[in-house]
């Protein structure tokens, strides 16, 4: 590999993903306990769908990105 990283500034980047994974991992865990005092996040309600499918769509992203850098590598041999 070329020398086109930059540590310092992946390092900052790496402690934003943590924290942003962290904060929507809370919401994601309060969301059931908001769901009885929010009529628009009950499970009968296009919103709770909504964010069903947007919480899947994010699962499938992760699993993709961690599975596209061994692609790439394995096209290189």
């Amino acid at each position: 590999m070329t020398g086109c990283h930059n540590r310092a500034e992946a390092l900052k980047l790496k402690l934003v993903a943590i924290f942003a994974i962290l904060v929507t991992s809370m919401i994601g865990i309060c969301l059931p306990l908001f769901s009885r005092s929010v009529p628009s996040l009950q499970p009968d309600k296009n919103m709770f769908v909504l964010v069903k499918a947007f919480a899947s769509g994010v699962i499938l992203a992760t699993g993709y990105m961690h599975v596209m850098p061994d692609s790439f590598r394995s096209e290189e041999r």
